[in-house]
């Protein structure tokens, strides 16, 4: 019985140093899409923003809700830009209808205080809507 065992062990151990060849290998092979994003985030949140506008620009031109979220944050207080209020909203609105919840609230706040567009009810509620569906309040 205990060569049945031995080789059941073996056999199971190659099995799992396969698999983590394996998975080195594709983690060498693949570059990680997320980098990027890490590294604008990071900046951000050290205050390295000339770093992080030049990271995530790029990342919100390509249709990024959430790089584009951290672009209209860093123009509406001139964070690493300097402060645009109209490019601010471009990029919430962009980020909304992206469906990120923290920038259809945000938009949704310009809308209902009139700051940087004209004051509409109507249009402040259809995003404060669309952001508590997703659970932002």
């Amino acid at each position: 019985m205990k060569p049945t065992s031995t080789r059941r062990g073996f056999f199971w151990q190659a099995r799992a140093v396969a698999l983590v060849a394996a998975l080195g290998l594709f983690a060498l092979i693949r570059p990680s899409a997320a980098a990027p994003y890490d590294d604008g985030v990071n900046a951000y949140r050290y205050g390295e923003y000339p770093t992080a506008m030049e990271i995530l620009r790029p990342l919100a031109e390509q249709g990024d809700p959430v790089a584009q979220y951290y672009v209209a944050v860093m123009y509406q207080n001139g964070r690493g830009v300097e402060a645009d209020l109209t490019a601010a909203i471009d990029w919430y609105r962009k980020s909304a209808v992206g469906a990120w919840p923290i920038a259809q609230k945000v938009l949704g706040d310009f809308y209902y205080l009139g700051k940087g567009v004209t004051k509409d009810y109507a249009e402040a509620a259809k995003w404060y809507q669309l952001a508590a569906e997703q659970g932002q309040s």
